[in-house]
């Protein structure tokens, strides 16, 4: 959903627009030193805020929830979805923290689904913003960029988009 919002403002805005995929440690890194334009996704945060400038309006709201509970709590740290459900599978760990967006078309791909559930209540609701570098010379795209989107909010086709690709906006 990211890259096509980012297409279509792009588009609007007059840019031509590279995407590039990082670690995502190293894609804020690049962000916050100024040599990506653009970070999809962040969610908003006090340590974020002294190295990113956000949109205005987020774009997609994750729902965070723990994944299959079985006896006792291990705690452990997975880098991907896919490691994640791999733990929860070979029982490395009990529960597994993660967001519906990404883990669901993961449980299928990986033929969990029946063998890994959703527990409730939800941990969290995070709203999913685009990231902009902190210098003053992003600030003209990050404004355009915001009114762009504001745009296709009012005219519904955010909702749209959102729809297509199953993720609420909040």
């Amino acid at each position: 959903m990211g890259v096509e919002l980012i297409q279509a403002i792009a588009a609007q805005l007059g840019y031509v627009v590279r995407f590039e995929i990082y670690p995502w440690k190293r894609a804020q890194l690049l962000l916050a030193q100024g040599k990506a334009d653009i970070l999809v996704g962040p969610y908003l945060s006090e340590e974020r805020l002294r190295t990113m400038r956000f949109s205005q309006r987020p774009f997609f709201q994750d729902q965070m929830a723990f994944e299959a509970a079985r006896g006792r709590l291990q705690v452990s740290v997975a880098n991907t979805v896919e490691n994640g459900l791999n733990m929860l599978k070979y029982r490395h760990v009990d529960l597994f923290a993660t967001n519906r967006r990404d883990t669901e078309p993961m449980v299928d791909v990986m033929e969990l689904r029946g063998k890994v559930e959703s527990l409730q209540p939800l941990i969290d609701v995070q709203n999913a913003y685009f990231a902009f570098p902190p210098e003053a010379r992003f600030d003209a795209l990050r404004l355009a960029f915001d009114r762009a989107l504001e745009e296709l909010a009012v005219r519904g086709e955010l909702q749209r988009l959102a729809k297509r690709f199953s993720v609420s906006v909040p």
